[in-house]
């Protein structure tokens, strides 16, 4: 197998691996699905200040994703708004949500792994989600559509339709990247994974906890 090969299987195991704890979350709870929603609108509103950092540590030689990371910019621009409309679509304030310690890690460190490794570890975060929302969001999406309706599900529905090519985009642009490139978006391909694994499981965790306190 070659590193490209590799790679790429890496990219597909994230997916296959975060797809499990995405599936074994409770949709059709409200708790659990606004709380979600509400933690996705606080990583997403620094997503595209990290593309936009990524974009700007590229050298001249590295053109071809300086010019791809901008164009993902505007692709990804506005996206926390509709998060947002989800939040409120289900009757809650964002402020009464309070962003939780997985949450940040999950954004925070990728602005250091950025600044540390270079602008390639950005594809080691991107590449899981997107294979997520592509191949394995589509049980939990059918119910979120049937739970709660179009207007509390419009973050969901855009990034199923959006992200559907955008994984296999993205693997084949691997192809323009050099072997010391791939091992960047090698280690960041679990290390992203397993913070947002980690920050579902939060969630259901502080849903869980709120439940018991409530019957209590």
């Amino acid at each position: 197998m070659t590193q490209i090969e590799k790679v790429r299987q890496q990219a597909r195991d994230c997916v296959k691996k975060i797809s499990q704890a995405v599936n074994a979350a409770p949709w059709d709870d409200l708790d659990f699905y606004s709380n979600y929603i509400a933690q996705t609108y606080f990583y997403v509103c620094n997503i595209t200040r990290a593309i936009a950092f990524a974009a700007s540590r590229c050298s001249l030689e590295e053109e071809a994703l300086h010019v791809k990371l901008i164009e993902g910019l505007n692709e990804e621009k506005g996206h926390q708004l509709l998060a947002l409309s989800d939040v409120r679509a289900l009757g809650f304030d964002i402020s009464q949500f309070a962003e939780l310690t997985e949450t940040s890690a999950y954004y925070q460190t990728l602005f250091y792994k950025i600044q540390k490794e270079g602008p390639f570890a950005l594809f080691g975060y991107a590449l899981p989600l997107e294979g997520l929302a592509a191949t394995a969001f589509e049980r939990p999406a059918a119910t979120v559509y049937k739970t709660y309706g179009e207007k509390a599900s419009n973050f969901i529905k855009a990034h199923c339709t959006l992200d559907v090519e955008h994984f296999e985009e993205g693997l084949q642009f691997l192809d323009k990247f050099t072997p010391a490139q791939l091992q960047t978006v090698e280690r960041n391909l679990p290390f992203s994974s397993d913070i947002y694994i980690k920050m579902v499981e939060q969630v259901r965790a502080r849903c869980g906890a709120q439940k018991l306190r409530k019957a209590g």
